[in-house]
Formats: C-alpha cells, structure tokens, sequence
C-alpha cells in the first residue's frame, strides 16, 4: 500500500494444512464443486475452525498457449466460477494482442522516458494537472507497434492497459494515462498531438504517462511498465494475483519458481505410522456423499437443501433440532437461508437452545416461518430475549379472524380489479397482503384466505 511492503505477524503459531488438487478441472463450475467438497471434508471432521479467512482458495488457472497465474487468497465460494472466467478471458485477450504486436512487428526495445511536465502545464484537470500542480512530474514513454491495444477490444472489459497500470498501483500511484483513451482525463486533442510529436509516435505507436508528485516513484513505475509491455510481445507472463470484489483480479507479484519450495526449518518433521493411521481410519466420520444421501432419505429434504446443509457445516445443530420434533424443512432453511440473511451465518454462533426456543415459538403460532429474518435480525442488534425480538420486529401475533377481515378489505378495496383480471388479480393481492401481515401468519394460509376472499368477489352476481 502507497509503494510499502506490509508484513502481518498476528498469524504466526496458527497451523496451516494444504490441500492440492491436479491439474484436472476443466470448468469453472467444478473448480466450485471440488472447493465445496474439500471443505465439507474438512468440516466433517469437526476439527477445523468456520467463517471468512478460515478457508481460503488458491485458484491456479491456466489455458492452452497462456501461463499458470495463481489468483490468491479467495475467501466466496460462490465467486471461483467467475474468478476463473474472468482470469480465461484476460488470458485471450492477451493472446490475442501477443498476436497482433507479432503481426505488425512491433518494437522489442523501447526508446527512453522522456519528462513531458512542461506540456502539460495548462491543464486543469485530471492526474497530471495534480502532479503539476503539486511540483511533480509527467513522464512518457512510447510503445512503438502498440496503438490500438491498450483498450479492451469489443464484448471484452479485459486490456492491456489494465495490466501496466497494475504496475503503477504496486508502487503506490493512482493508475496510467495511455494514448488509446486520449484526449480524455483533462488532456485535450492538441495535447495529445504535442506528446505524440515529442515521443516521435506515429499512426502505429501507443504511449504511456505516469503521474505523480514523487519523480524517483514515477520513474521507478515506468521501468516496471516498460517492461510489462516488454512481457506482451510473449504473451503472457506467470503471476500470483490477488481477487477483487467484482470478479477480477490484480497483479501482486511474480509467480514464485522451485527454488522457493524448501522445508520447514524451525519444526522437526513429524513421523507418521501405521497405528497413527490405523487409529485416524477408525475414526473417521461420514463421508459428504453418503452423509448427504443419508440426510435426504432420513429426513426427506430435496437434494440441494441437503448439500447446502453439508456444506454450510450446519449438520450437527440441523440433526439436533430435527431430533427435537422441528420440522426439518423448517430447520433447514433457517441455518441456510434466514440466519445469513441476518447476519448470523459463520461469523456468530447461534446457541442450540436459542434456535430450538425461536423454532418452538413460531410453531406455536406467535409468528409466521416468513418472520424468522426479521426477528433473527431484531436478536442480532441486540434484543436479548425471543420474546423482546418478536416485539421488536413488530410481529405481536394476529388472530385469524384479524387475518380474514384484512383480505375482506383488501379484495373489496380491489373488486374492480379481481372482476376484470379474475384469478390472475391473486398475484399483486398477495404481495399487499404479505406487506400488511408481515410475518405474523403463514403464508400458505394468507394465500388460501386470499383464494377464498376472491372466489367471493367472482361468485358475486353481476
């Protein structure tokens, strides 16, 4: 950060185990499935710690002609299908423009930077205008072969562009300037025109402005450029990446070779034997595969509920509550669905007796199953009973007479409506209605109150 190397040491004594597959993924979606599986291996031992940075996932991402880039450190799940699509893309992209500098012969050596700071003096906005401003410098270098392939080429958010200004970042600068997205960033036409005459650029060439109020980084940041467009005319060099929010990832540093594969120093190694072995195997729990089967035919969940339960480490509190008489597909979708909804997934241990007291109280008809997230979000910012939860979200019960006289009110309100559409008006009446009740009653009964109330209004001579 800001051009400075930090080094965490809060993790040091935590012991680290990894898990490495061949090379033998071939799509995004089942680099996902094997994550998932790995983990709820480890999850089924019991043994292991949950919640974001427990687990993490190295995705190491290849394609045919391209390179091995390791992409480090990602913490979703459900974001390693677009981790490596996004990664397959960029890899093409920067194929294709290997391709093309080959094509048109452009240079392998580039000629020196050159400080254009006095060019761009007048200007008012934009980088450059801040490092101007500010007593810095703007320093240029041309990439002879190189116009047109900074930008993203069409359908494609992938550029070359993006790949040496992550050089920039590395030392701390806000990014690059390049001739493919000029005039722009307060650089006009006649600007541009003075910087290509200075450069000697012709119709074929790109070049690259950096910014900044330190010369010694500005320059340091060119070198690395220069010799990141150096890398393109190879293709595509190997790196480790770090992921970004949106799918992408950035440049972090190089892709470590052999030589930085040794043993650890500082622990003596560990013998295993055949009675370590013999007592792991009489051990072992269920594997996923057959404790999902198991979880499907015992409690009679469709499979995907089950494999989010597998997956979701929820197992031990799921058969617990199950064993307590509350309805399994109630219990499911409130460890997967209602307690990530509020907050409450991995990052806050729910007690079992709270769960099984929250169950036992919408079954008694204090609240609706729809109510579960408003009252798990009412707990969460700090309501310390079930009772002051309830109050709190606001689902002080309704009667089902108070139920019947609502939907009275709401399809007389909307006969015109019900008469003209008949039962296609159920659709928007039910969404009224869910926004009236809000959790108090379920809504499988408000949906049959509501086809009842209306039958009524069509039954209605006219």
């Amino acid at each position: 950060k800001g051009g400075e190397v930090l080094y965490r040491l809060d993790r040091l004594g935590i012991p680290l185990i990894e898990i490495a597959t061949g090379p033998d993924l071939t799509t995004p979606e089942e680099a996902r499935e094997v994550a998932e599986e790995i983990g709820a291996l480890l999850r089924a031992t019991r043994r292991v710690r949950r919640g974001i940075g427990t687990i993490r996932e190295d995705l190491n991402v290849s394609t045919e002609g391209g390179r091995r880039i390791e992409i480090k450190g990602v913490q979703e799940l459900r974001r390693l299908p677009q981790y490596v699509e996004r990664e397959v893309e960029r890899q093409r992209v920067l194929l294709e423009v290997r391709d093309r500098l080959r094509g048109q012969n452009a240079a392998s050596a580039f000629p020196p930077a050159l400080d254009v700071t006095e060019l761009l003096g007048a200007i008012e906005s934009g980088p450059a205008a801040d490092a101007v401003r500010h007593r810095g410098v703007v320093l240029a270098i041309g990439l002879p072969g190189f116009a047109g392939l900074l930008k993203s080429p069409p359908n494609s958010e992938e550029r070359l562009g993006r790949e040496l200004a992550d050089q920039a970042r590395f030392l701390g600068l806000r990014g690059i300037l390049h001739s493919d997205e000029l005039p722009g960033a307060g650089i006009g036409a006649e600007e541009t025109e003075r910087l290509r005459t200075r450069l000697g650029s012709g119709p074929n060439d790109a070049f690259v402005l950096v910014a900044d109020r330190s010369a010694e980084r500005a320059r340091a940041a060119l070198d690395r450029i220069a010799a990141r467009a150096l890398a393109a005319l190879d293709g595509i060099p190997a790196e480790t990446r770090d992921p970004l929010p949106d799918g992408r990832s950035r440049f972090s540093r190089p892709l470590p070779g052999r030589d930085r594969m040794y043993p650890e120093t500082d622990v003596a190694p560990i013998p295993i034997t055949a009675a370590d072995l013999a007592r792991i195997d009489s051990g072992l729990p269920e594997r996923p595969a057959v404790l999902r089967e198991r979880l499907a035919q015992e409690y009679h969940l469709v499979p995907e509920v089950v494999r989010q339960v597998v997956a979701g480490g929820h197992v031990d509190t799921f058969e617990a509550l199950a064993h307590q008489g509350h309805a399994p597909a109630v219990v499911a979708r409130l460890l997967t669905q209602d307690l990530p909804a509020a907050g409450g997934g991995a990052e806050r241990e729910w007690p079992l007796a709270l769960l099984g007291e929250l169950l036992a109280t919408q079954e008694s008809g204090r609240f609706a199953k729809e109510g579960f997230p408003a009252v798990l979000a009412a707990l969460t910012s700090g309501a310390s009973t079930v009772d002051e939860a309830i109050a709190k979200a606001g689902l002080s019960g309704m009667s089902r007479a108070e139920l019947d006289r609502l939907v009275d009110r709401i399809v007389d309100a909307n006969r015109g409506m019900i008469v003209a559409r008949g039962e296609d008006a159920f659709s928007p009446l039910m969404g009224d209605l869910m926004h009236e009740v809000r959790g108090q009653r379920d809504g499988q009964e408000i949906a049959t109150a509501l086809r009842k109330g209306i039958a009524r209004i069509l039954s209605e001579p006219r």
